[in-house]
């Protein structure tokens, strides 16, 4: 089961580090532009789960995006610091 879990999370953390789908970029703006960056949607197409033809398109915002990375980064160190102490 652990195992399992394990791959699940480390398939979810690479399925994050695809890149995002391309997309027309906007000219250079002014400084706000920095602000609302982290509120630009994003949608990149995963491999579906079971299937290596059939894709998803998933669409978050970049502030999404990173917070997703984040809890499968932390996910999977959980799953290393527990996988570590039970002397397995």
């Amino acid at each position: 089961m652990r195992t399992q879990a394990l791959m699940i999370v480390s398939v979810a953390a690479s399925l994050l580090a695809v890149p995002a789908v391309a997309q027309t970029s906007a000219p250079a703006q002014p400084q706000t532009a920095a602000v609302d960056d982290k509120d630009k949607v994003v949608c990149r197409r995963e491999v579906e789960t079971g299937s290596i033809a059939k894709r998803k398109k998933i669409c978050h915002t970049k502030r999404e995006w990173e917070a997703l990375a984040q809890r499968s980064r932390e996910a999977f160190d959980q799953g290393q610091m527990s996988g570590s102490t039970s002397g397995q």
